[in-house]
Parts: structure tokens; sequence; C-alpha cells
């Protein structure tokens, strides 16, 4: 099970009830980029705290502009050929008890993303 996937399939079946298959994953693959987006900022905390790489200054335009390439090519990997699809037809078949295993698993990498931002930003003060 591609867990990248399956955070994008819980997504857009949330979105799903909303609205139709095409705008949900639009919506779907614009939202998985916030979670991307902080663990990869957590991960640049974690390695200026540590000295691995040089302190950065970067200008809230260059934040922007990394979570506009981010949201695009969410967008390019789950729009193209219809991916989208083929990943909701995969998951439509998961038994009950592995989409609640899949559920759990989402929820955790949400709260983990949460909780190491949250360390992440008080090591890099």
């Amino acid at each position: 099970m591609n867990i990248y996937n399956y955070l994008f399939y819980r997504i857009y079946k949330r979105q799903n009830t909303k609205y139709s298959k095409l705008e949900s994953a639009l919506y779907s693959s614009a939202i998985i980029t916030a979670p991307v987006s902080i663990n990869l900022l957590t991960i640049k905390i974690f390695l200026q705290s540590l000295d691995v790489i040089p302190t950065i200054t970067t200008k809230t335009i260059q934040d922007v502009l990394f979570m506009i390439t981010l949201i695009v090519l969410n967008t390019i990997y789950f729009m193209m050929k219809k991916r989208y699809l083929g990943i909701e037809n995969n998951f439509n078949k998961l038994s009950k008890k592995k989409n609640k295993i899949g559920l759990y698993c989402v929820i955790l990498y949400f709260i983990l993303t949460v909780v190491l931002f949250i360390i992440g930003v008080n090591i890099g003060r």
C-alpha cells in the first residue's frame, strides 16, 4: 500500500461527498501539499539546528513559490492519465479492517506532523 496515495485517497473521498470527482482530485492534491510542506520545513529546521546545513533566511515569496511548486507537482502526479481514478478503484477494494488500519495511520501521520513541527520550532529558536 502506497501511504502517499492512501493519504490522497482519504482526502479525496472526504471531498468527493461535496464535489465532483475532478474537483475533488484537484482540491485533494492541493490539500495534501500542506502536511508535506510542513514535513519538509521540519526537516529543514532539524538540519539547521544540527548545523548540517547553514541557516537560510527565506523570504515569504520563496515560501509561496515553493508551495505553488508542490501543488503543481502533486496535481500533475494525481491528474496525469487520471491516476486519481485508479487510486480510488484500488483503495475502494480494501477490506474494512485494512481501511481502518489505514485511517489510523493517516491520523497518526497528521499528529506526528504537528508534534514534530512544534518540537522543531522550539529547537530551532
